[in-house]
């Protein structure tokens, strides 16, 4: 069985760099992306680049995309078109749409795959396969999966940071290497966003609390990656000069990370796996699930923070700098991807009596579909129709 689901993990991960990179040649690089290029990347050093100097113009300092694009750019020789030096961004140059995409079409592949083969491994092939479509379904997934900017890489990481702290909360026997990839992640996550901080220090709270006390060992994954982040966050040149508004409320906000119907499956998880620990008065430890929803409790109480303090920023006399927009809630949508696929097992598996369970996984079914229909009439599954 182990051997059949490495065979699948394969075929999925050539098909979505495929995919990928066909959606990437049908798609017009957008302004963002051409304006890091000229602005931040090409003519810029390492050196400048690892002290977090981007010139001022990125609402970003932290220097992990930026590094991997250029070193890109440098092993092939690659050369922008002299339209974009000038200025004129808008002009299509279709291997630049291919080429400048590689990096972030290959780490949405790397996580949908690892979503497959961890759920396959750990629980079935259907489970697997589940995983994926509900990752699938997601709205900023496809809104960033050929997008030349660090988003499809803060979405690769969570994803990984997730996958491994659930290995951990598992208590599985090669923890000790567990741990020293999940630090090597968290400083990973430092170095792509200052605002990782929140998911960090979340992932070490609940790691404290229900795995491992022993405090050496969040040296290297809490207090050297929050480190970096602080770094990077004082160092931000003219941080006092971006201004946001908000366009879209804070609930659309979230929503567009973790939908409303995902948000209905975990309250209903959350009700029924916790009323039963209550009215059982059960004092036996916490299941995987239960010790999951308090890590994604912990996220999203961190950036209800992060929204309030936006809040509390934005002018009072109208729309003025930029707007908050919901990329900045990235690390959500992986979150809310695991937290799906986790209690949809859990309520289907929890099923009392059995022929209630057909009901169960009737409704999964239409969450998912409804789902997919949605994001399907935003995107068309990414190409031209």
């Amino acid at each position: 069985m182990d051997r059949t689901i490495g065979m699948i993990t394969g075929v999925l991960l050539v098909f979505f760099v495929w995919f990928g990179l066909v959606r990437a040649s049908h798609q017009e690089l957008w302004n963002d992306e051409s304006y890091s290029l000229v602005s931040s990347i090409m003519g810029r050093s390492y050196g400048r680049m690892l002290v977090g100097d981007m010139g001022g113009v990125e609402g970003n300092n932290t220097p992990l995309f930026y590094v991997l694009q250029k070193l890109q750019c440098d092993v092939f020789s690659y050369h922008m078109p002299q339209a974009w030096v000038d200025g004129k961004w808008d002009r299509e140059d279709i291997f630049s749409q291919v080429f400048l995409r590689v990096q972030p079409v290959l780490f949405i592949a790397l996580s949908l795959s690892a979503l497959f083969y961890y759920f396959a491994v750990r629980y079935s092939l259907t489970v697997g396969f589940y995983s994926v479509m509900v990752a699938l379904s997601s709205f900023m997934l496809w809104a960033h999966w050929t997008e030349a900017r660090p988003y499809a890489l803060l979405f690769f990481l969570t994803t990984a940071q997730i996958l491994l702290l659930l290995e951990l909360l598992r208590g599985t026997p090669s923890g000790h290497k567990v741990w020293g990839w999940l630090a090597l992640v968290h400083c990973l996550l430092a170095l792509t966003t200052s605002v990782s901080a929140l998911q960090i220090v979340a992932c070490s709270v609940v790691l404290w609390s229900f795995s491992c006390r022993q405090w050496q060992r969040y040296l290297a994954m809490t207090v050297l990656p929050v480190s970096i982040c602080l770094f990077y966050y004082f160092t931000f040149p003219n941080v006092s000069n971006f201004i946001f508004h908000f366009v879209d409320g804070p609930v659309a906000l979230i929503s567009a990370n973790i939908p409303k119907d995902r948000f209905f499956i975990i309250f209903i998880f959350a009700l029924f796996f916790w009323g039963r620990r209550w009215q059982a008065k059960d004092r036996n430890p916490i299941a995987l699930e239960g010790k999951y929803i308090v890590f994604l409790g912990l996220m999203l109480l961190a950036y209800a923070a992060v929204l309030v303090r936006f809040k509390a920023m934005e002018p009072a006399n109208g729309y003025q700098g930029f707007q908050v927009p919901a990329r900045y809630f990235m690390s959500l949508t992986p979150a809310g991807i695991v937290a799906t696929t986790l209690f949809s097992v859990w309520l289907v598996r929890a099923s009392d009596p059995k022929f209630v369970r057909p009901a169960v996984v009737l409704g999964l079914i239409v969450f998912l579909t409804f789902r997919l229909h949605r994001t399907s009439e935003v995107f068309h599954w990414g190409l031209p129709l």
